[in-house]
Parts: structure tokens; sequence; C-alpha cells
């Protein structure tokens, strides 16, 4: 974002980890992405639709949306998938996200 609207999120993340409540950090950042590449582009079409009785969109644009969305499902969803494997090592699914995280930043 080119201004601080993510401001307000990043000042509760740094606190919640802080204070060691990773499942604060965990679901802010879901909200955050479903608002982010849902919210904003359901409001997008409604918006659209007012306007004209037919649209037409990038399909360049479009698809890096749904990718970017689709590869941020996965990497949050994988390690709490692993997680729940009956006899799975703790540390296993650290390494994991932690992996995906790295992955995630390039």
């Amino acid at each position: 974002n080119a201004t601080f609207g993510n401001a307000v999120e990043m000042i509760v993340t740094i606190n919640a980890i802080r204070a060691n409540l990773v499942s604060v950090v965990q679901q802010s950042l879901i909200g955050s992405i479903l608002s982010n590449l849902l919210l904003v582009m359901g409001m997008a079409f409604i918006a659209s639709g007012l306007v004209k009785t037919s649209a037409t969109f990038n399909s360049t644009g479009a698809g890096t949306n749904i990718s970017c969305l689709v590869l941020s499902s996965l990497a949050l969803t994988l390690p709490t998938v692993f997680s729940t494997i009956p006899d799975a090592d703790p540390q296993a699914s650290v390494s994991l996200s932690r992996v995906i995280s790295l992955v995630m930043a390039f």
C-alpha cells in the first residue's frame, strides 16, 4: 500500500508477537488477505455493475489476483493441516512454516 492503511495491522502484529499471541497474528493475516483480495475485488465488480451494464476486465490482473489468493491460502493452510496429522512432530511443523515463509518472501 502506498499509504499507511496497513499501519494499524502492523502495530497490532508487532504487539501481538511481543505478547506471544501467535494465533492473533495468524488470524490478522488471514483477515487482511481475505479483505484485500476478496472484498476489494468484489466491490470493484459491484461498482462496475452499477456504472455499466457489461464490463471487461484485464485477464492478466485477474489471473495475478487469483494466483496470489491461492498461494497465500496454501501457505497458511499447509502448516495447519500438517500439525493436525497424528504423531506429527511439532518441530517439523515449525520448520515447514519457516520454509513456506521463506518461499513467500521471494
